[in-house]
């Protein structure tokens, strides 16, 4: 036992932990980054402000990785990992985390990540990193288990999707936009496919996927990098990683002529979606496109709600984009007023891009713009949990949290030349994508 603990203390030590501050300033905003040898990335920001701590593992695998013919299996793998391992029964993972104090515990599938969350009392920290690591490297596999998520997947579908028009747009604009590329296939699967996946899929995937060289671990709350190292080390230094596999994406083929597509929906108001193809998160063009999204969408008195929710086009417009690994889109959805055809709606959103494209927006409206965008930033960094959730997506898109931050920071420096020549190249007529809901 002594020579073990040793052997613990100095594998402890050679950590290496670098250091920055954070997005806001304060003592209590920096942050510390380290990787263990098996490439395990871990973050961890120190706020004593109150006695808990926001505890995130975030996976580099979404529904792009999806194999061929087993669309869903990243979103079905995610209830998968509450199921029975080695150590643990069936269930434990939730009860241990609710007799623990745990809040706002949930897990999300995107098309590049899955997250797995919770925030609770530090006391508990120990539990929730070994439950973590344990489910990282043991969990159990069953067709027992796989029988009764399938049916919970298929329900969740029902709600989310096939029941749900604002899901069901969604669905169909992705669809239209990425014919080759998987990023066109929806994120919680299609029926035939989850009826499909099979104990040996599972595992192959867990193999592949679930391991430290894809893993992001994040902290936020009252913790040190002392008290984290110590765990780390103890419960995920020993998990083996194979080689971070690049699985073969198809790319898709750039849009040159508009594709519209109708589709009859249980609603009562016509939607219009409109949606454009946008680089991928690390590109140079994203400051810009987030600066536009917070001239078009953000505050009270933004440019769309101006246009179309004032002037009566529209009872409600909004604007957004995803960020991704590679290509994604930037989405205007409108809920058209009672009475206005959509040729109307979409004429008059076709005529303000194109102003877009071809007047520089003033000054005054980027610097408000620029304001609006720092102050939701800031809002988003109040809690442990949203603070964990910018580290990790920045670990995740951009290699390293540092670089989101330098992305974030160019913010101040765009200028409305720079805004015009984005708007130029984005919002090209000929690389539109539309889905019109109407009632049924």
């Amino acid at each position: 036992m002594i020579l073990l603990a040793i052997g613990f203390v100095l594998n402890a030590q050679a950590l290496v932990w670098e250091q920055g501050a954070g997005l806001s300033s304060g003592t209590h905003r920096i942050v510390h980054r380290t990787v263990l040898p098996n490439g395990l990335r871990v973050v961890v920001a120190p706020d004593s402000s109150s006695a808990t701590v926001a505890v995130q593992m975030w996976y580099h695998v979404g529904s792009k990785n999806d194999p061929v013919g087993r669309t869903g299996m990243a979103h079905f793998f995610e209830h998968l990992m509450y199921k029975k391992t080695e150590h643990y029964p069936d269930g434990a993972f939730d009860r241990l985390m609710d007799e623990a104090g745990s809040e706002d515990g949930n897990a999300f599938t995107g098309p590049d990540t899955t997250l797995y969350t919770q925030e609770l009392p530090t006391a508990a920290l120990d539990l929730v990193l070994k439950l973590e690591a344990e489910r990282m490297r043991y969990l159990s596999l069953t067709q027992a288990h796989l029988d009764s998520e399938r049916e919970v997947v298929h329900n969740e579908r029902r709600f989310r999707d096939e029941n749900n028009p604002d899901g069901a747009l969604n669905q169909a604009l992705y669809a239209l936009a990425f014919e080759k590329h998987p990023y066109g296939k929806p994120i919680i699967g299609v029926p035939r496919d989850l009826d499909q996946i099979s104990v040996e899929d599972t595992t192959a995937f867990y193999r592949r996927y679930y391991h430290p060289h894809r893993a992001v671990l994040v902290l936020v709350g009252d913790v040190t990098p002392r008290q984290v190292e110590a765990r780390v080390v103890r419960y995920f230094g020993n998990i083996p990683s194979p080689p971070f596999a690049n699985d073969a994406i198809p790319a898709e083929p750039p849009i040159t002529a508009p594709r519209k597509q109708i589709l009859p929906l249980v609603t009562s108001v016509t939607k219009l979606l409109v949606g454009y193809p946008i680089p991928s998160a690390t590109h140079t063009h994203t400051p810009a496109l987030w600066m536009l999204d917070a001239y078009l969408a953000s505050g009270r008195s933004n440019f769309l709600n101006r246009e179309l929710v004032e002037t009566g086009i529209a009872s409600a417009a909004d604007c957004e984009m995803a960020d991704q690994d590679q290509t994604s889109l930037i989405v205007f959805s409108l809920s058209l007023q009672k009475g206005v055809t959509v040729e109307r709606a979409q004429e008059k959103l076709n005529q303000l891009l194109e102003t877009l494209r071809t007047h520089e927006i003033s000054t005054e409206e980027v610097r408000r713009a620029k304001y609006v965008f720092e102050h939701e930033l800031h809002e988003s960094q109040i809690s442990h949990t949203d603070r964990a959730t910018w580290l990790g997506k920045a670990e995740i898109f951009f290699g390293h949290w540092k670089s989101g931050k330098m992305l974030m920071s160019s913010i101040k420096k765009i200028k409305p030349s720079q805004l015009l020549k984005v708007a130029q190249e984005i919002f090209d007529p000929k690389k539109q994508v539309t889905v019109i809901g109407v009632p049924k």
